[in-house]
Order: C-alpha cells, then sequence, then structure tokens
C-alpha cells in the first residue's frame, strides 16, 4: 500500500500555512489522494516527523511552509529520503520558486497527481556545534548576521521585505572578516563582506546569488564577495535580485564539491537561514540526495529524471 504524509507547519508564512492548507487538502482529496496529516507544533517537530515517515516507508511526503519547515524535515529524513511534494506557503519559498512550483491548490495536486521525481543534490555543513544539512545555501559573515536579525524579527512581511530590512538594520554595525575558503586544495583567503555555498539560486525570499547553480550537478557553487565598503553594500545589493552582482570586481564565483571554511575571527554561520554555529566549517555535497517532485512539464525529460509519479500507472498514493 502506498503511503502519502502532509507535514503542514501552521505557522509557516506568518499563518499563511494555517488559512491555506485546507483548500490544498480538499484538492489532494479530489484528485484521489488521501494524506495524512501532521501538524507541527512547534521547533524541531518537523524533524522528527521526517524521520518517523521515512520509518514508516512513506512513498511522498508534502511539506508545508517554507524553506525553514523544508530544511528541518530534511535534516529528519537524511539523504535518500522520500520524494518530497514542496507546498510553498512560507515567507520566502525560495526552493520552490528554483524549481518552479506554483502554490496554488490545483498546481500541487496535479504534482502529486502527474509530476517527476528530480534528484537535487542536498549539501551537509559541519561545525564545531554540529551537523546540518541544508537545502538550498548557507553562508558566513554579512548575511549569517542577517539572517539572525530575520528570526529573531518574527514579525510580518513576504518575499524578500524581512531580509533586506534586516540588512539595512546589520549593516550600521557590521564589520568585515578575514576568510580562508580551501576548495578540493584550492585556498583562497581574503578580507570579506560574506561567502555564501550552496546547490540552489535563490536565498532570503528571491534573491539570485548563486544564477549558475544547478542543483542537481553534484557541485557547490560558492559566491566570495571581498571587502565592500558600507555605500558600495548599498549600490550592489539591488543587483542580487537580477544576478548581476557576480559582474562585480569584488565578487569571485568558484565551484566544487568540498568547501572547508576558516576564519582567526568569531564569523557567525547559517544553513537555509537557521543559525548553525561559527567557523571553521566542512562542506560536503550529497548528490542526489534530496529527491524532489516537480512539474512534469518542466525541463528534465522523464528519460533522464528515471522517475515518474503518474495517474493511471499505479504510483500515486492514494
Amino acid at each position: 500500500m502506498s503511503r502519502i504524509i502532509a507535514i503542514v507547519n501552521p505557522v509557516a508564512g506568518r499563518g499563511r500555512a494555517a488559512k491555506a492548507w485546507p483548500a490544498f487538502e480538499a484538492a489532494l482529496r479530489a484528485a484521489g489522494a488521501s494524506p495524512e496529516v501532521w501538524y507541527t507544533q512547534g521547533p524541531g517537530d518537523a524533524c522528527a516527523m521526517g524521520r518517523r515517515a521515512r520509518e514508516l516507508g512513506c512513498s511522498l511526503l508534502l511539506v508545508t511552509g517554507g524553506d525553514g519547515t523544508i530544511h528541518e524535515t530534511l535534516n529528519g529524513t537524511g539523504p535518500g529520503g522520500p520524494p518530497l511534494v514542496v507546498v510553498p506557503l512560507g515567507t520566502g519559498n525560495d526552493l520552490a520558486r528554483g524549481l518552479g512550483i506554483q502554490a496554488t491548490p490545483v498546481a500541487i495536486a496535479e504534482l502529486v497527481a502527474s509530476g517527476r521525481v528530480r534528484r537535487l543534490d542536498l549539501g551537509r555543513i559541519d561545525t564545531a556545534e554540529g551537523s546540518r544539512y541544508f537545502v538550498n545555501v548557507s553562508g558566513a559573515g554579512f548575511d549569517a548576521e542577517v539572517a539572525r536579525r530575520v528570526l529573531e524579527a518574527g514579525g510580518p512581511g513576504r518575499g524578500a521585505i524581512p531580509y533586506v530590512l534586516a540588512m539595512l538594520r546589520t549593516l550600521r554595525a557590521y564589520q568585515n572578516v578575514d576568510l580562508d575558503i580551501e576548495i578540493e586544495g584550492q585556498r583562497y583567503g581574503q578580507r570579506s563582506l560574506m561567502v555564501v555555498v550552496g546547490n540552489s539560486p535563490y536565498y532570503g525570499g528571491g534573491m539570485h546569488i548563486l544564477p549558475g547553480a544547478q542543483p542537481d550537478d553534484g557541485r557547490f557553487d560558492i559566491c566570495l564577495i571581498g571587502d565592500l565598503g558600507k555605500l558600495e553594500i548599498l549600490r550592489v545589493f539591488p543587483r542580487v535580485f537580477r544576478g548581476t552582482h557576480v559582474h562585480h570586481r569584488a565578487v569571485r564565483c568558484l565551484r566544487g564539491r568540498e568547501v572547508y571554511l576558516r576564519s582567526r575571527m568569531p564569523v557567525a554561520v547559517h544553513a537555509d537561514g537557521e543559525p548553525v554555529g561559527y567557523l571553521p566549517a566542512r562542506y560536503r555535497n550529497f548528490p542526489g540526495g534530496m529527491p524532489v517532485v516537480v512539474p512534469s512539464r518542466g525541463a528534465m525529460s522523464q528519460a533522464a529524471t528515471g522517475e515518474t509519479v503518474r495517474a493511471g500507472e499505479g504510483t500515486v498514493p492514494r
């Protein structure tokens, strides 16, 4: 028997998920799917639920919320867990943005009925404070401080608005740091604003931070932003939304499967916007470690993905 489980974070998107989920559930049931619905009640619940769903042999796992909910769930399932259906009702929804997944009941019902499984890479970061998997982007330096302020604020706002406001508050007192970066034996050292390491092109509610990133190429994309002054940061920052910041003289784009970040200074690190500790940090890529259901009309062909979830073929959980 196929088994479909839906993890719903009711506070995601400042309560948007709780209000919208009944319409999504109704659309799924109308399409013939019968999900078990598990509601999170606090931090850590999605992680425990993801672990439990994998133990139960779940054949399809819906995750309703934002990138933070997906991040927590994936830290429960680990690499190679059940295929995820992303229901993007959070604040940023950057994974869904990169995959072309729409936040409508009809679109999600179509994903379950006729979507295709695309095996994305899953990142892992190891610090002295512990290890975490991440879905989109991890960063050290300025953006980690911005991520901390976004979480502390917890106020209204969707998309990039909370991140822009937190960036402006962080900028007033932030000082650039000396970073040492090692990518497959090649070392780069300089005073920097920040460095980001990721598999996906977007973070922060639509910022195109890694415009060349492919989520299933087995490599991280790395963006190193050098020793910019505050006025220059304000001039360059709007270009992040178009991905044209990569052409700035102080920006260096790199790629690699393993990355080490070090600093003599205390430098904060985040993963998918969640604080995870301080440098030093080691990054490892798990190619194909995150199976995600994407629209069948997407760029990848059935032959390339090798798997389908299609109505009428006995593969859709009922």
